[in-house]
């Protein structure tokens, strides 16, 4: 059985960078070369984010308009010099808390999800 932080960061985190992406990029006039910096990841991911390659299930998670408000926050803040580790984190508390992952997929937290 997957731990919570293990769904996260195979099912979740590459859409949530995906959905953060296309904020940066669309509405803060941002290049992928920035985008990268900003998130900690190379060029050619952001690349990928953009194309649906990577983080492909940005369509479900566009439908609940909570994590997009999110979403849309934590872009604005990566965009104004926001640590996006930090604000990423908050998303990830955000899925588990809200109940959007079932219980058998919550068992098991890291001790950064608990605080």
């Amino acid at each position: 059985m997957k731990t919570f932080c293990e769904i996260i960061i195979s099912d979740f985190l590459p859409t949530i960078r995906a959905l953060i992406t296309q904020e940066l990029i669309n509405n803060y006039n941002l290049n992928q070369i920035e985008v990268a910096k900003k998130l900690g990841v190379t060029q050619p991911a952001i690349s990928y984010y953009i194309r649906n390659i990577r983080g492909n299930k940005t369509d479900v998670m566009k439908t609940n308009e909570k994590l997009m408000d999110i979403v849309k926050k934590t872009a604005s803040d990566i965009a104004n010099g926001s640590d996006a580790p930090i604000e990423i984190q908050n998303i990830c508390k955000f899925l588990k808390d809200e109940s959007i992952l079932t219980d058998k997929e919550k068992l098991k937290c890291c001790s950064l999800c608990r605080k």
